[in-house]
């Protein structure tokens, strides 16, 4: 930051990470226990077919592999994940450890 005459210059590069800042998208998680039809799921996949996909960067943790709210989430195109539910329960840090599987693949 400077001073030019009588104007206050942030610079190119507070231009720049304002641009930076507005093409990364939010992360969000969905923790799921199935697929299926219920109150619940519904409205979860519901938001997510609401979602902006240009601002909103959505993942999925399920712990049941099939139901028939699955294919919604598969045409929206969304990183789905099953974590061992094994390893989840090892440590209170449950979200943690399922990000991490996340990660790793």
């Amino acid at each position: 930051m400077g001073v030019v005459g009588n104007q206050l210059i942030f610079g190119v590069r507070s231009l720049e990470w304002g641009k930076m800042a507005s093409l990364r998208r939010t992360r969000v998680a969905f923790c799921l226990d199935s697929f299926a039809i219920g109150g619940t799921e519904l409205n979860a996949v519901r938001t997510a077919e609401a979602l902006d996909p240009d601002r909103i960067e959505l993942f999925i943790f399920h712990l049941q592999t099939h139901g028939p709210l699955r294919s919604r989430y598969e045409r929206l195109a969304v990183s789905m994940t099953r974590p061992d539910p094994e390893s989840l329960f090892t440590s209170n840090r449950c979200p943690r450890n399922a990000l991490r599987q996340t990660a790793a693949t």
